[in-house]
């Protein structure tokens, strides 16, 4: 059987998920596999920063990186799509307010076999 190994790393912030559709919130947060369904989406069309990358899950947008984070952002993602892999993401910490979620920390690995 071949060794898993890490090749990348990348931890952030997903932060103004209040803003986003309540109904993809709550399907993302009662779901316990939801880390698997997450990605990372440039958005350089966004009005508000071009440079933004949203958090996605199962498509629709949660909420964006912080943007203290968003030049590491477009960096992994520049480097893990010439990495190759599989991107595994681990929800490390979230905030709720109210039973709604604010923000959350995550992080991501790519994995490949060696």
């Amino acid at each position: 059987m071949a060794e898993v190994s890490d090749v990348l790393t990348f931890a952030g912030t997903c932060v103004g998920v209040k803003h986003h559709n309540r109904k993809v919130v709550d399907a993302m947060t009662s779901d316990e596999n939801h880390a698997a369904h997450l990605t990372l989406v440039p958005e350089p069309t966004n009005p508000h920063d071009p440079r933004a990358v949203a958090v996605c899950y199962k498509t629709r947008p949660v909420g964006h990186v912080c943007a203290d984070y968003v030049e590491d952002a477009h960096a992994f993602l520049a480097e893990a799509e010439k990495e190759g892999g599989k991107m595994v993401w681990e929800v490390t910490k979230a905030k709720l307010s109210n039973d709604v979620l604010q923000w959350f920390e995550f992080e991501i690995k790519v994995m490949h076999e060696s």
